[in-house]
């Protein structure tokens, strides 16, 4: 899976993503074409459920978000795009960050 990039749709608005080679972006891609609707979540987070629990083998214990990163919050089993980050966050496994080029 070498350069694999989706386009995501906000609102009408697209953005093109690359994808990070890893299982949970594999395991993600098998749910395409998806629609979800997204939640805020203390302000920091939109968050989304996913019709099933990815994958986090080979994953790290945790990532360091920025803002504009696309996670998989493994414990809750729920997708995660950040706004806005107050600490490095365990459980978290990228699978995609955002490309504005």
């Amino acid at each position: 899976m070498e350069d694999v990039r989706i386009k995501l749709t906000f609102d009408n608005e697209e953005v093109i993503v690359k994808m990070y080679d890893n299982p949970t972006s594999r395991d993600f891609l098998t749910l395409l074409p998806l629609t979800l609707t997204l939640e805020d979540y203390a302000g920091t987070e939109k968050i989304s459920s996913l019709a099933k629990r990815l994958s986090t083998e080979d994953a790290p214990p945790g990532s360091d978000p920025s803002v504009g990163d696309f996670t998989y919050y493994s414990p809750w089993g729920i997708w995660l795009y950040f706004i806005e980050i107050l600490v490095m966050q365990m459980d978290l496994l990228y699978w995609v960050r955002l490309n504005l080029a």
